[in-house]
């Protein structure tokens, strides 16, 4: 695993609304789930750029999250972006969009799921917690 430099956790944290990151860890305390930013959002991340496109994995069905997530904003809209039998669900909110996506082939953990990915790139995960200080990276593929 790698750790982020304090400066790209200060990047990590102020790359999107706050009000997304508080909704997001309210979610996982209501619904009992880790939740873990994936593929584009994590890549932006390690190279400083902002983003209004989030991506979050998480085990079982998203749509109940996403149901969530959106209540806990206030409002938003909900896209179902589901092509294969892997489901995803799009938050849109004030411009920001936050993906959903269950874990590929229906896996049980995070690992697996990344070793699923197309791109070693696409296989980092970062953890939602609400410990910034301990923000890390998992890469379980070697990206």
């Amino acid at each position: 695993m790698h750790r982020l430099t304090p400066e790209k956790i200060r990047n990590f944290w102020a790359s999107s609304p706050p009000e997304i990151l508080d909704s997001l860890l309210r979610v996982t305390k209501r619904r009992g789930v880790r939740l873990y930013f994936v593929g584009g959002t994590v890549r932006d991340w390690l190279l400083g750029r902002a983003t209004h496109d989030l991506d979050i994995a998480a085990a079982g069905p998203v749509r109940p999250l996403a149901e969530l997530l959106r209540q806990e904003l206030g409002g938003g809209a909900l896209v179902d972006l589901s092509a294969t039998d892997d489901e995803v669900i799009r938050v849109v909110w004030h411009g920001e969009q936050i993906d959903f996506s269950s874990f590929r082939a229906g896996v049980p953990t995070i690992e697996e799921d990344l070793s699923l990915r197309d791109f070693t790139l696409n296989a980092l995960a970062v953890p939602l917690t609400p410990d910034k200080a301990a923000v890390e990276i998992l890469d379980p593929t070697g990206g």
